[in-house]
């Protein structure tokens, strides 16, 4: 019997309690904005911080190629296949050598695009892959397999550190695929990014 007399006196002091506190939003409001120093009013920036991106113009895609090709024949490696990817993900420009297998595109595709997805190089997705290979392997399948993890996939940073595109290389082995990466993305100026 007297639990069926303690379950509404429970329940209208609960009732009780939240419409205090109801009352009591407005002024613990107003105490927090004034501790804080908002004085209870929306802070509007003056102005819109500036984020401006290098973007790779065709000419420079063109170039780091030509001299990512180029350091290939110095160090005497095998043809290789070059992808370059601009600020968007999107193929800005892509050249191969002659005598290069048909499936080199796809795997310096993956190699960029790995890179360019994860914001990390391809050596860094390499060394995930070992340590955590169920993650890789999700991720690529997120990618539609357009994700491959070793070395070759270098992401290309302006000056500012910011990401505007990444190079894949396939043709050699990986190592010497990233060594032509990295002459080339130089070449024009930006910053290499091996993960």
């Amino acid at each position: 019997m007297q639990n069926k007399t303690l379950t509404p006196i429970l329940l209208a002091g609960i009732f009780f309690l939240m419409l205090g506190l109801s009352f009591a939003a407005v002024p613990l409001y107003d105490l927090f904005c004034k501790v804080t120093g908002f004085g209870g009013t929306t802070q509007v920036s003056r102005q819109a911080p500036e984020l401006v991106l290098d973007q790779i113009t065709l000419e420079k895609a063109n170039l780091i190629i030509k001299n990512a090709i180029n350091k290939a024949r110095e160090i005497k490696i095998n043809p290789i296949m070059v992808v370059l990817l601009d600020h968007r993900g999107a193929i800005k420009s892509c050249s191969g050598e002659d005598g290069i297998s048909s499936l080199r595109f796809k795997i310096a595709h993956g190699k960029a695009n790995g890179a360019f997805q994860m914001g990390m190089g391809s050596r860094a997705l390499f060394n995930r892959a070992e340590q955590q290979a169920y993650f890789i392997n999700a991720v690529n399948a997120l990618t539609d397999g357009a994700l491959v993890a070793v070395p070759g996939g270098v992401l290309i940073r302006d000056k500012n550190n910011n990401i505007v595109g990444s190079l894949g290389i396939s043709g050699d082995s990986s190592d010497n695929d990233e060594i032509a990466a990295v002459a080339g993305i130089e070449s024009a100026g930006y910053k290499p990014d091996i993960g």
